[in-house]
Parts: structure tokens; C-alpha cells; sequence
């Protein structure tokens, strides 16, 4: 059975980089860690107050999308939620895998072990209306018509009819595997018939990834702003809770060690 996989949204609407994920966590963690009572009296004494308190908090906010849409970030994948439209593409991919492999096999095998006079007219009837399809929804029903006649194969009163199927179970088309694909046509079936969400009107989406980024760098600026000014003046084990700088491994927090500041992210 195919393993769920995870759609790949288009570059166009991932609106932030690795980079700026990264700063906002750095973000985050100094919004959360700020408002410690002892650190926040000494941040306080800098100018750091609750007004800059809800910036910072606003500005992360609408940065890492909090307001936006899920729906937002659909655009692109063909159907349903996340994984739909891949796992859509994979159980049909397997269903093409299948027709192509066993339906020339079931007519080879026919040819070979139904009697001859009724080989024509049971290999006409076997395959009315069920040719092979490309790979695409088509399948389905090709499938699904070829494992209904599959039961017919093993249950025909026609010389020979039985030995073709018991072949092709020799071959791998065994009770377990014609099971197996019967719940992913019935799977595949389901996805189908439920209509993917409506998705999001291009221009809005523009707007909002627009709008994200803009808000992205406001509040890297608020963050640079205050972890230039905090570094200067908080004691060194509250930088450290802060994010603003990181311990030297190897050694114990001292307040009078030098300190690594973080990498620099996004944009500064």
C-alpha cells in the first residue's frame, strides 16, 4: 500500500526561507523569556516597556502568518488537504503499474490454457470495453473491471479458464494482491468523488505573501533594535535565556565570559 506523502508547495507561496523561520524562532524565544520578572525589570530599565512588548509580539505574529488562511497555502496542489494530491498521484501511478503488468499477462495466459475452441471468444469476452489506460484517473475503472473478471477467470466453466488464473496467482496475482488493490481502488475511488476546497484566488494570496514579507522585516528590525541594546546591558546569563547570545561549550556560564551572538538570519 502506498505511503502517505507530503505535498511540495510551490516556491511562490513558502514565503519565508529557512532564514527567516530561524529569526522568527529567535523572535519568539526572547518575546516568551522577556517577560520573566527579574529579566523584565532589567530589560525595563533600557526603555524595553509594554508598548514595545506588544510590537514585538504583533509584528511576530503577522510575520509568521498567524492571521493567514490555511487554504493559502494549497495553491498549487492538485486536491484535498495536505497529501491528498500526491497520494492521489501515487495510488494511480500503482493501479498504471498493475494494468500494465497484469493485463498482458492474463491474455497471454488465456491464449495459452483456455481450449481452442473457445480461446477467441473468451479472450473477446475477458477484454470488452477494457483496454489499457494512461496513467491517470482512467485507470480506476480499467482496474476495477479487471479484477471483476479476474473472479469470473477462477469461477468459468470453460475448459482451461481455471488453469489460466491458477498461472497467473503463480506468477504473483495472489488472493492477498488483487486484495490490496481492490481498497486502493476503493481508496482512490473515495478521493474522487469528495471535491477538492476552492482555492485561493491568486491575487489574494500575491497580497498576503506581500504583506507577510513587509511584516517580516519590521520585526527583524524591533529584533535587531533590542538584541543590539540588551547585549549591552543585561547580565550574561540572561542574554543567554534571551537567545541573544550563545554559551562557549566546554565552559561554565560566568557573567564576566565573553559570549557568542547568534548568526545573523534574514535580513540583517
Amino acid at each position: 500500500m502506498p505511503r502517505r506523502t507530503v505535498v511540495t508547495i510551490p516556491s511562490t507561496v513558502s514565503q519565508l526561507t529557512t532564514e527567516q523561520r530561524d529569526r522568527l524562532n529567535q523572535i519568539e524565544r526572547l518575546l516568551v523569556n522577556i517577560q520573566d520578572q527579574v529579566i523584565g525589570a532589567h530589560a525595563g530599565l533600557v526603555g524595553y516597556d509594554a508598548v514595545e512588548h506588544k510590537l514585538g509580539w504583533s509584528g511576530w505574529a503577522a510575520a509568521a502568518g498567524l492571521g493567514r488562511p490555511f487554504d493559502h497555502y494549497l495553491v498549487g496542489a492538485a486536491a484535498g488537504p495536505s497529501g491528498a494530491a500526491n497520494t492521489t498521484a501515487v495510488r494511480l501511478r500503482l493501479l498504471d503499474q498493475f494494468e500494465n503488468t497484469w493485463f498482458p499477462r492474463a491474455r497471454t495466459a488465456i491464449r495459452r490454457f483456455v481450449a481452442a475452441a473457445s480461446r477467441d471468444a473468451f479472450e473477446a469476452a475477458f477484454f470488452k470495453d477494457m483496454s489499457q489506460q494512461p496513467e491517470g484517473p482512467l485507470v480506476v475503472g480499467s482496474t476495477e473491471r479487471f479484477l471483476t473478471r479476474l473472479a469470473g477467470l477462477k469461477s468459468s466453466p470453460t475448459d482451461g479458464a481455471r488453469a489460466a488464473y491458477d498461472a497467473l496467482v503463480k506468477k504473483g496475482l495472489t488472493e492477498e494482491v488483487q486484495q490490496q488493490m481492490a481498497a486502493l481502488l476503493a481508496e482512490a475511488k473515495q478521493e474522487s468523488a469528495a471535491p477538492p476546497p476552492p482555492p485561493a484566488a491568486a491575487a489574494e494570496v500575491a497580497a498576503a505573501t506581500k504583506a507577510q514579507q513587509e511584516a517580516y522585516e519590521q520585526v527583524n528590525l524591533w529584533y535587531q533594535d533590542w538584541a543590539e541594546t540588551l547585549r549591552g546591558e543585561l547580565p550574561y546569563h540572561e542574554q543567554i535565556r534571551l537567545g541573544l547570545v550563545t554559551p562557549r561549550t566546554g565552559r561554565r556560564s560566568d557573567p564576566d565570559d565573553p559570549a557568542t551572538p547568534p548568526a545573523p538570519s534574514g535580513n540583517e
